[in-house]
């Protein structure tokens, strides 16, 4: 008990500096939001699924301001998404150096992480931008909006929104006719026709997304999905499972569990981008909630996916297609405590859903 709270101290100590040197920004007072002509955007977060939501964002900020610099901060996997979003017209590496170099060249900040951290209070002291607007914030013991106040206008959405809806509930729509916005990545056509030769030619493209970083559709369900195909479609289709961590374990006991008339080969290893190119390439994504679904619904794909049965990450993460994109989301049967909880699923609407969209790409 006493390490516990020798460890607190020492963390709350540590803290207080950064609180003092980084917490606090003059406030901004009457901001002109018809005057803006630059906007950097600190995504929620640096993992693909979080980079394809967020450039919802990027869209609708560009048709609000089309003649504003719009630019986003990227660390690592996160910068191929943006790489792929035409309306992001600048993309700044997320590290101290870069940043310093940045200070007072973008005029509003869009804040959008779910919690404050050492290292975002350091950088947006270090951009120092006219305007800061933040959104969800968790309440940490450290950090937190009772005492960080390095911000202009805070606009938590309501538990409801998803990530791609954040500007509609936020201070941009007491100005504008904000309406909504799918994920849509442009992939570039040398990257389209490399993805091409991965599958085999005149069949159906399937791929297989069933593992996330934290997440795993059980080998028996995606099994019995992939089952449920008639025998006579199954000939016809080239199955593809993602490259992962993990993955060659993974297929060797779904092989076991498919019907023999179904083939499943291993994806390639890949880049991100190239990754990004593969989803694109495919006709139907099937998946587990991740970052792959999102980027099939940004590539225009109908997309299967299987999420837990937790309230709090479906209204978050929930699938955005594009308009006229079929897609359906599998929902846990029972309640999770966690997202992470991604198995159970009722598969008879699946099966169903699954069979008509093969049919209608067998009769393309």
């Amino acid at each position: 008990m006493a390490r516990h709270s020798n460890e607190r101290t020492w963390k709350y100590w540590f803290k207080q500096p950064i609180i003092w040197l980084f917490g606090h920004k003059k406030s901004v007072g009457n901001f002109n939001f018809s005057a803006v002509d630059s906007i950097l955007i600190r995504p929620t977060g640096k993992a693909l699924g979080d980079a394809v939501i967020n450039s919802s964002c990027v869209r609708q900020l560009k048709t609000m301001y089309p003649h504003a610099r719009i630019g986003v901060l990227v660390a690592g996997s996160n910068r191929a998404v943006f790489e792929c979003c035409p309306q992001a017209d600048e993309l700044v590496d997320e590290k101290t150096g870069e940043m310093w170099k940045q200070r007072g060249r973008w005029q509003v900040l869009l804040d959008m992480p779910d919690a404050f951290n050492t290292g975002t209070l350091i950088g947006d002291k270090l951009l120092s931008p006219q305007m800061t607007m933040i959104f969800h914030k968790k309440h940490k013991p450290y950090f937190n909006t009772g005492n960080i106040r390095n911000y202009d206008f805070h606009c938590p959405p309501p538990e409801s929104a998803c990530i791609a809806e954040f500007l509609q509930c936020s201070e941009f729509a007491k100005h504008f006719a904000i309406t909504p916005e799918a994920p849509c990545l442009n992939i570039p056509d040398s990257a389209k026709m490399q993805a091409q030769q991965y599958w085999q030619n005149g069949k159906i493209r399937l791929l297989l997304c069933p593992q996330g970083s934290q997440r795993q559709l059980p080998e028996q369900e995606l099994a019995d999905l992939l089952n449920g195909i008639p025998a006579d479609l199954c000939s016809r289709i080239d199955f593809m499972l993602g490259n992962t961590a993990g993955s060659g374990t993974y297929l060797n006991k779904l092989q076991s569990l498919c019907n023999q008339s179904i083939i499943i080969r291993l994806a390639p290893a890949s880049t991100l981008s190239e990754y990004i190119a593969l989803v694109d390439s495919c006709d139907i994504v099937v998946g587990v909630d991740s970052g792959s679904i999102h980027v099939g619904c940004a590539t225009a794909k109908p997309v299967l996916g299987f999420y837990a049965n937790h309230e709090g990450n479906l209204n978050r993460w929930r699938l955005m297609p594009q308009p006229g994109i079929p897609y359906l989301m599998v929902v846990s049967r029972r309640k999770c405590a966690s997202a992470n909880d991604t198995f159970d699923f009722p598969l008879e609407e699946a099966v169903i859903w699954l069979n008509k969209q093969i049919r209608k790409c067998n009769n393309c």
